[in-house]
């Protein structure tokens, strides 16, 4: 039972003489409603995964119940859960003793996400070729493309090597180049499985292609170079041979194969 403790003064009135002619001294024990509040040791989950709630409710409440955002339900005082759906949540727990009841509510408490790939899974239009540790990665298109990297002596500038920076590489060359039939316009333009955001990979993209999937032998993929969107000069861009993992400069206009890529 929850209480709390109050000092007081309290007048001893003489009716018959005003104002009162003696005051005494004491305690007043004063009894309260609980304050509901709650704790999960995780507020993001893949699909599938219990959460476990803890009460931090003050004022002893002797009873509980919890909505987990479902339609689940419990009346215990410290409840796992387990979410089957993808999506977000709000909870509710309310906490109640002989005094009064009191509700917490926390929007958006909970999220819920798909289960994640892995490597060589088909996914998001392609194949997973790259994990980025927080739910994001890479896939690789389903088959090649055979075209030339660009215009001969037009520099380009500012590409990266890096992974993570193939979209911005595409989308620099072709604002420089425009229209035409070269590997990044290719990737660019491609509507493949539903989405039209891919692109010409990195260097270091192209890289993590061949030890992810062409390595394992997976993708389809053959032995030949590969195009990737890091410029060497005005004269050349990198390419990677998939069968010995050599990456060197080659000149632009001459034809290589091509993967597109997207990022989920």
């Amino acid at each position: 039972m929850g209480f709390g403790i109050l000092d007081y003064n309290v007048p001893l009135l003489n009716w018959e003489t005003e104002p009162p002619i003696a005051s005494d001294s004491g305690t007043i024990i004063v009894n309260n409603p609980p304050v509901a509040n709650f704790t999960a040791n995780t507020t993001s989950i893949t699909e599938d995964e219990i959460v476990n709630f803890t009460d931090i409710s003050i004022n002893s409440p002797t009873s509980w119940s919890w909505n987990f955002g479902d339609s689940g339900t419990s009346t215990l005082q410290n409840p796992s859960h387990t979410y089957s759906n993808i999506g977000t949540y709000t909870v509710s727990l309310t906490a109640t003793n002989a005094y009064g009841s009191d509700t917490e509510t926390k929007n958006g408490y909970i999220s819920v996400s798909g289960d994640l790939p892995s490597i060589g899974d088909l996914y998001a239009g392609g194949i997973v070729f790259y994990l980025d540790g927080l739910g994001g990665g890479l896939v690789a298109a389903l088959s090649n493309m055979v075209t030339s990297w660009g215009e001969y002596g037009t520099l380009i500038g500012g590409t990266s090597h890096v992974v993570g920076t193939g979209d911005s590489n595409t989308t620099a060359i072709v604002n420089v180049l425009g229209s035409g039939n070269y590997a990044a316009k290719r990737c660019d333009d491609l509507v493949l499985n539903g989405y039209n955001d891919w692109f010409l990979p990195s260097k270091d993209e192209l890289n993590l292609m061949r030890v992810n999937l062409y390595q394992q032998g997976v993708g389809g993929f053959n032995e030949y170079s590969y195009w990737s969107s890091s410029e060497f000069d005005a004269l050349t861009a990198w390419v990677q041979n998939f069968y010995s993992g050599g990456q060197f400069s080659y000149v632009k206009y001459l034809n290589d194969q091509v993967r597109a890529v997207r990022a989920f």
